[in-house]
């Protein structure tokens, strides 16, 4: 019997992958919203860091009327930032990756119906199966799991470069001059 030698890819992956996973899981509106969910939790820790500033800030002797108005500003933020989390996760695996990973499976289940006969003869079951099962389960877990981090760590990096210049005017001239 002759066996049919799939081709193994090693290395970085190419650009068109991620496309078609881009294109296949929602495209640009799913994304979007996605990328605007990760803003809006930065935007939350860093007001909740702003809102502890400004309660360091006030009078040096509240009165416990006062102290409550802060704890309850604070809390309403955390609050806003945990909900917000909850719906990027949601956001992030009920809708963007399952739809990704329909969409995978159907295409890959329509080739391989679509195949040959012959097709089934040189390529052993086990392989075939394991592109169903271990590569999409690649697919379904860890692929969005390090989009999303990729996407976290980039946001969270820009919004430091942005709170550090906004209160150190200075930095963005200096940082200017040393990256050129």
């Amino acid at each position: 019997m002759f066996v049919l030698y799939i081709a193994r890819f090693q290395g970085k992956v190419q650009p068109g992958v991620y496309y078609f996973y881009f294109k296949s899981s929602g495209g640009i509106i799913l994304w979007f919203m996605l990328i605007l969910l990760f803003i809006t939790i930065r935007l939350l820790t860093v007001g909740e860091t702003y809102w502890l500033k400004v309660w360091s800030e006030a009078d040096d002797s509240p009165t416990s009327r006062e102290t409550m108005y802060y704890i309850q500003i604070y809390a309403l933020i955390a609050l806003a930032s945990a909900i917000f989390t909850i719906i990027r996760m949601a956001w992030q695996f009920f809708l963007v990756s399952l739809k990704g990973s329909k969409t995978l499976f159907s295409k890959l289940l329509n080739a391989i119906l679509r195949a040959p006969l012959s097709f089934f003869d040189t390529a052993p079951l086990g392989r075939v199966m394991n592109r169903f099962s271990k590569d999409l389960g690649m697919i379904d877990q860890g692929l969005i799991t390090v989009i999303s981090s990729f996407l976290g760590n980039a946001i969270g990096a820009i919004s430091v470069l942005v709170v550090v210049t906004v209160v150190t005017h200075e930095f963005f001239f200096v940082s200017i001059v040393v990256s050129k």
